[in-house]
């Protein structure tokens, strides 16, 4: 019995030990398509070689988890496919094309690199000619 109750202690303060010192991930951000999938997102900005975010007031993107996604504003909707992929270095990629003659719709269909993202903001970049960069953040509504 003696035997028993001093395995007891030293066990019991192991295990305190390894699940004491866990804390929860405050910072833990979903996948990436889990979060575009989650929310509808508008445009917050959109630079290509100057800022054209007011040109694109009140669209917003709806992503699908079966890769579709829909740009649209008001009564107008133009639809697209959508995958995230990552380069060599473990970049996250979101290639996505819309299915339109539109040169400013057209302007989306990139593969943008993942800058940043937070639950209700992503950010991307794409380089452009002599070291230029596009950007889009989307922000959820």
């Amino acid at each position: 019995m003696k035997n028993s109750k001093l395995l007891f202690v030293p066990g019991l303060i192991y295990l305190l030990f390894a699940f004491g010192n866990c804390t929860p991930n405050k910072d833990f951000i979903a996948p990436t398509d889990e979060v575009l999938t989650h929310n509808n997102w508008k445009i917050d900005y959109f630079f290509v070689t100057k800022d054209l975010t007011p040109d694109y007031a009140g669209y917003q993107f709806l992503f699908s988890s079966t890769g579709s996604v829909v740009l649209q504003k008001q009564n107008e909707i133009i639809p697209g496919s959508w995958k995230i992929s990552a380069t060599s270095d473990n970049t996250e990629v979101l290639s996505i094309s819309f299915n339109t003659t539109d040169a400013n719709i057209s302007k989306f269909n990139q593969q943008w690199a993942i800058a940043g993202k937070s639950a209700s903001i992503v950010q991307f970049e794409k380089s452009v000619n002599q070291g230029g960069t596009s950007l889009l953040r989307i922000k959820n509504q």
